[in-house]
């Protein structure tokens, strides 16, 4: 059977030439090649399914974590765990199916590789391609050819055609399971993308949802600093608020002592006026006869509305005196208080310099008397050292003359005195002689290091004379600064206090000035108010002001406008207002009047304390004034500018009225008119005032 197979092969090869043969096997491995190709970008595409299902799943435990306690969120992931299953087991057949498919091909190609090495025979041409995959033994070059003419037999040519076809079928069934199982993965992919984009839309929604989170934690944050800071704020307005029922105790104690002094001086005008409402009585009786003329009726008549008059300016300048006695105490109190609190400090300050010029003082007697006590030692230290140079010297002269005498060695003395101790038998001359060189050689060695010892000590007690040399020094030049400073503080302090109390001495003259004028004025006869005057003061009297305090009045009459302004506006009557700013309060707006010499008639009026700060404006500042013409709405142009002086409030009795020139703010007009205005105080302020306030305050 072999033979035969092999026959038909052979008859099979034969029907076909050589290079038909050789095209149909390269045609053949190339179509494995590609199979192979396609088979490993299929795995190739598995993995990735693989690596993204296990984002996926990452994914989902990631998004489970998040939204862990939502019941519709639980419901979607269980959903999505169910649909991951399902394509994991669908993943896990395809890679079944492709390990089959690998494996039937495997065994196509062995099988074909078998049949081709029994039955196939080539000549001595080499191979067109020599590839890994082709299991095609190369035939001998030896073999002849059957049949002449150089072809193969029929049947083997049959049966090649057979595997051939036979191979293509399989081909042909891999590639529509292959396209099959493409298209199963094109839907996985589009699934997965749809699965993908669900997700991110959950991931969008709960990143939102933390961001949302995250912001209303922000604003809390912010919202609970805010509330710190006020609360802060709140702390220091009620420490300053506190600051200020301190502050209005005292001047509410200050305000009760005034208020006692105008109460008598009240009770004493009141006396006044009872005695004044008898004589009027008695004029009122004496008119009551009936003989009276009428010429004194008159006269009478008039002498009572001149009381009266003199009663209410008397009323007006005691409640005048009131305020400024009012002031005047608090200032003189407040001077008292500073200058108690400088009193006080100089003192603690001479005190404490006089501690220290104490302690100074008491170190340098302390000094000098270290130092005579060192001088009185030296002293004696060099008596002692000359005593026992004498001695010295004197036991010098001993021991010449012995050596003189006796011409002897020390060593041979030495000698001596060791004999006479062996002999036993010694003179007492001998042992006394001997003794005294031996204690005069001591007292020398011992006098000799005394010497050096009081040398060391006396250039110790040297090197520290000169260190408290250079400290004693030191101390005089602090000593000479700490006087020359206390002295020019006494100087200054006398000079201020002499100051005070020549401001103290005119205020008591002023103050003495007022009680002759209230006095005068009881005596005196003085005009009638108009009726204007009378309808201003009732409406200052109607605003109350406060100790230190003063009203001021700011009024705008009008705007009369050049004929080049009336050519820049282009309107015959245009609509103008002003605005202007006073001290440090708000902008106020004149009314909105039409007209070409418009008319505003408009008065601010401010209170304001009379403090160094108002007055520094006053005379060193001046009113911005700005006039603006409406146009078509709610707009407006600023179309020219002007000063308003304050600095002659003081000359002026604290009232100025008159005209300012407006500037243009284009170049075209430079002379736009003039404002007409009047600038009030109720009570009046001079330079010589201003002065004194500000040396008070200082």
């Amino acid at each position: 059977m072999p033979l035969i197979r092999g026959m038909q092969h052979y008859r099979y090869l034969h029907a076909y030439s050589r290079e038909e043969l050789e095209d149909r096997f390269v045609r053949l491995q190339e179509e494995n090649l590609r199979l192979k190709e396609n088979a490993n970008k299929k795995d190739d595409e598995m993995k990735t399914l693989g690596t993204k299902l296990r984002k996926m799943a990452n994914d989902q435990s990631h998004l489970a974590q998040i939204i862990t306690g939502r019941g519709q969120l639980g419901l979607v992931d269980k959903q999505m765990n169910i649909a991951v299953e399902d394509l994991q087991q669908k993943v896990q057949r395809l890679q079944r199916q492709n390990e089959e498919l690998k494996q039937r091909e495997h065994i196509a190609r062995q099988q074909h590789c078998l049949n081709n090495g029994r039955s196939l025979v080539y000549s001595g041409h080499k191979k067109l391609q020599n590839n890994n995959f082709s299991c095609y033994p190369k035939a001998p070059q030896n073999v002849k050819r059957l049949g002449g003419g150089g072809k193969y037999p029929p049947s083997l040519l049959e049966e090649a055609r057979a595997e051939i076809c036979s191979l293509k079928e399989r081909n042909l069934l891999q590639q529509s399971h292959i396209k099959e199982m493409e298209g199963a993965l094109e839907r996985l992919q589009d699934k997965l993308k749809e699965k993908e984009a669900e997700y991110e839309k959950k991931v969008m929604q709960i990143q939102q949802e933390e961001t949302s989170k995250i912001w209303s934690n922000v604003e809390n944050n912010v919202t609970m600093t805010k509330l710190q800071k006020q609360m802060t704020d709140k702390s220091n307005t009620v420490a300053e608020l506190q600051e200020r029922l301190m502050q209005l105790q005292e001047s509410r104690s200050t305000l009760k002592e005034s208020y006692q002094t105008a109460v008598r001086q009240m009770n004493d005008l009141l006396a006044q006026l009872n005695d004044e409402k008898k004589r009027s009585s008695q004029l009122e009786k004496q008119l009551q006869v009936p003989i009276m003329d009428n010429d004194r009726v008159q006269g009478l008549q008039q002498q009572l509305t001149q009381l009266k008059e003199e009663r209410d300016l008397l009323r007006e300048r005691v409640s005048n005196l009131q305020k400024s006695t009012c002031a005047a105490c608090k200032a003189q109190k407040l001077q008292l208080q500073e200058q108690q609190l400088q009193v006080t400090q100089l003192q603690t300050a001479l005190k404490a310099e006089l501690v220290d010029k104490k302690a100074i003082l008491n170190k340098i007697k302390s000094e000098e008397e270290t130092n005579e006590e060192l001088t009185a030692e030296i002293r004696k230290l060099k008596i002692e050292c000359q005593e026992k140079q004498q001695k010295l010297e004197e036991l010098n002269s001993h021991l010449s003359c012995y050596t003189e005498e006796g011409e002897y060695s020390a060593d041979e003395l030495n000698e001596a005195l060791l004999l006479v101790k062996k002999q036993k038998n010694p003179t007492e001359l001998q042992t006394a002689g001997i003794v005294e060189m031996e204690d005069r050689a001591k007292a020398m060695q011992e006098v000799k290091d005394a010497h050096d010892k009081t040398m060391q000590a006396l250039q110790k007690s040297k090197n520290i004379l000169s260190v408290e040399k250079i400290n004693c020094k030191d101390y005089k030049l602090k000593l000479e600064d700490v006087t020359r400073r206390r002295n020019k503080d006494h100087a200054r302090y006398e000079q201020k206090l002499k100051q005070q109390e020549k401001l103290l001495d005119a205020r008591e003259a002023k103050i003495n000035q007022l009680e002759t004028q209230i006095r005068q004025f009881g005596t005196t006869t003085h005009t009638v108010q108009s009726e204007d005057n009378r309808e201003r003061s009732s409406c200052e009297e109607s605003v109350h002001l406060e100790c230190g305090e003063n009203l001021t009045e700011l009024q705008i009459v009008g705007v009369r406008l050049s004929p080049s302004a009336l050519k820049l506006l282009d309107e015959c009557e245009p609509t103008t207002f002003c605005t202007y700013s006073f001290f440090r309060f708000d902008n106020h707006i004149t009314p909105v009047v039409r007209g070409q010499n418009p008319k505003y008639s408009f008065t601010s009026k401010y209170i304001v304390k009379m403090d160094d700060d108002f007055l520094e404006y006053i005379s060193s500042c001046s009113v911005l004034v700005e006039l603006h013409q409406r146009l078509v709405g709610c707009d407006w142009r600023t179309v020219a500018t002007t000063h308003l002086p304050l600095q002659p409030l003081f000359e002026h009795d604290g009232k100025v009225q008159g005209s300012v020139p407006l500037v243009g703010v284009s170049d075209e007009a430079p002379a736009f008119g003039s404002l007409d205005y009047c600038i009030k105080l109720k009570l009046p302020v001079t330079e010589e005032s201003s002065e004194q306030s500000s040396t008070v305050s200082a």
